[in-house]
C-alpha cells in the first residue's frame, strides 16, 4: 500500500511538472523602421525566429516560419509576443532575431548578430530593443545656397 501511495504521488508531481509551461516574451521598437518606411502597418508584420522554435513546440522547425508572430495592440510601434516554452527547458540558451515579413516583397532579417535569452522560470520578458538596433532617425536635408562676389577691377590694376 506505501509503495502505491509513493508511485501516486511521484505521478502526480511528474504529471503537474510537465504541464508547467514557461511564458516568454518578446519585444521589438519598430519607429524607426516605420519612419523610414521599412515596416508598413498593415501590410508588414514582425516575427521572431530562432533556434527554441523546436524546442517550442514548432513543428516546422528553427530559424524560419511565421508561427511567432509579435503585435501591437496598444500602437505605439512596439511589437510584442509572449509564447510559453516547456517548463522543462529552465536554463536553456537560446538565439534568435527579429524579421519584418513584407510579402510580396520577402523577409528582412536583422544583420545584427544573433540576439541571445536564457528560458527562466516563472516568466522570462526579453528587454525591449531597436529592431536591427536602429534607433536614430537620420534626416538628410539638402541645402542650396549662391555665393555671388563682386570685384572692382581698377583696384587690382593699382
Amino acid at each position: 500500500m506505501k509503495k502505491l501511495k509513493v508511485l501516486a504521488l511521484i505521478f502526480l508531481v511528474s504529471a503537474f511538472s510537465f504541464s508547467q509551461s514557461i511564458n516568454v516574451t518578446f519585444q521589438v521598437d519598430m519607429s524607426v523602421q516605420i519612419f523610414e518606411g521599412n515596416f508598413i502597418i498593415g501590410s508588414s508584420s514582425a516575427v521572431v525566429r530562432g533556434s527554441f522554435q523546436a524546442d517550442f513546440g514548432d513543428p516546422g522547425g528553427n530559424w524560419q516560419g511565421n508561427l511567432y508572430q509579435l503585435s501591437d495592440p496598444d500602437s505605439d510601434d512596439i511589437c510584442t509576443g509572449t509564447f510559453s516554452a516547456p517548463a522543462s527547458l529552465t536554463g536553456n540558451a537560446y538565439a534568435f532575431k527579429y524579421v519584418i515579413v513584407a510579402p510580396p516583397a520577402g523577409d528582412n532579417w536583422e544583420s545584427t548578430p544573433d540576439r541571445p535569452f536564457t528560458v527562466n522560470a516563472p516568466s522570462t520578458v526579453i528587454p525591449k530593443v531597436w529592431f536591427n538596433n536602429d534607433s536614430i532617425i537620420t534626416i538628410i536635408t539638402e541645402v542650396t545656397n549662391t555665393i555671388e562676389f563682386t570685384a572692382d577691377i581698377t583696384d587690382l590694376l593699382n
